[in-house]
């Protein structure tokens, strides 16, 4: 009896497990066209201006998920901050965010659980371990994502640097303000960089210093270019420095440094290329030049 009801109920999982692994990635092709089209909208919203009620509406609209309660449970306060600090080097931020990285990491930890119970026909103690393997891994698989957007972002950022920095030169020896010259830039380009000083403009605005908001977003970025462009301008603000000459120095400095890092990684394709070149490419040559030798040398010695 028990040799029948198992292959069903293996099946039955199974097919759960691909019931929500469809569910899960419709929602991501669906919450990527949403991100587009918010992409395509101005940078500047009534967030700001919202009460503190509404933005609390906002906030635990998202609450109601199952899936959310139990990732909140299995959280304690310092991997929290740790996945907060994360999601803002990802460019993700506030309680939503959050939200929905714990829906996913609970998602993926049921689908490689359901996936795991695969093995109880091996055995119960092995279906058990596989199990808990399998939601193990699916449960951290997510942190593994973001800290991936995070780096993919850090390098975006120290390619548009050059760029935005060129154009923020252009906006204040035209005659515009540090804070005027942010907000064009944020407006104009797109990418991290907008977003940081959309973020940046934000936080002056909300009555921060410009030392305290370059100051925190110096702590929430990883990009050596962004610290260094951050760094110049604490300068400036200590020192007194014009900050149109400083900028057009950091500008020419980051461009250099991105153009040898072109050169840096165009010297590696040599390198790397050589492993899938010794492992697909010379075997098969070998067998086609030396297959015929081969095959003539075994008939030979087969004669004789």
């Amino acid at each position: 009896m028990f040799s029948l009801i198992l292959p069903l109920f293996i099946s039955l999982l199974a097919a759960t497990a691909v019931a929500i692994l469809v569910f899960t990635i419709i929602r991501a092709v669906s919450g990527a066209q949403n991100r587009q089209t918010i992409a395509a909208m101005p940078k500047y919203t009534l967030r700001d201006h919202s009460t503190p009620e509404q933005l609390a509406e906002v906030d635990e609209a998202v609450d109601t998920s199952l899936f959310l309660s139990i990732g909140q449970r299995l959280l304690n306060a310092r991997y929290r901050a740790w996945l907060v600090n994360k999601l803002q080097i990802a460019g993700q931020r506030g309680n939503v965010a959050l939200a929905a990285l714990l829906t996913k990491k609970v998602t993926y930890a049921i689908v490689g659980a359901m996936f795991g119970a695969l093995f109880l026909s091996k055995g119960l103690a092995m279906g058990i371990a596989v199990i808990l393997t399998g939601a193990v891994a699916g449960f951290f698989v997510a942190d593994l994502l973001v800290i991936s957007d995070g780096q993919n972002r850090e390098q975006e950022m120290d390619l548009a640097m050059p760029d935005a920095i060129d154009l923020l030169n252009l906006c204040v020896e035209s005659g515009l303000s540090f804070e005027a010259g942010i907000a064009r830039v944020s407006v104009s380009l797109n990418g991290p960089v907008a977003e940081e000083f959309g973020a940046l403009l934000s936080e002056m605005q909300l009555g921060k210093s410009r030392v305290e908001a370059m100051n925190e977003l110096a702590d929430r970025t990883r990009s050596k270019g962004m610290q260094q462009f951050l760094s110049a301008l604490l300068q400036v603000d200590r020192l007194g420095v014009p900050i149109s000459g400083v900028l057009a120095e950091q500008a020419s400095e980051m461009r250099s440094k991105r153009k040898d890092k072109a050169r840096e990684q165009g010297q590696k394709v040599t390198i790397k290329i050589l492993m899938p070149l010794m492992l697909c490419f010379l075997p098969a040559m070998f067998v086609v030049v030396l297959g015929p030798a081969i095959y003539q040398l075994i008939q030979t010695m087969a004669l004789l």
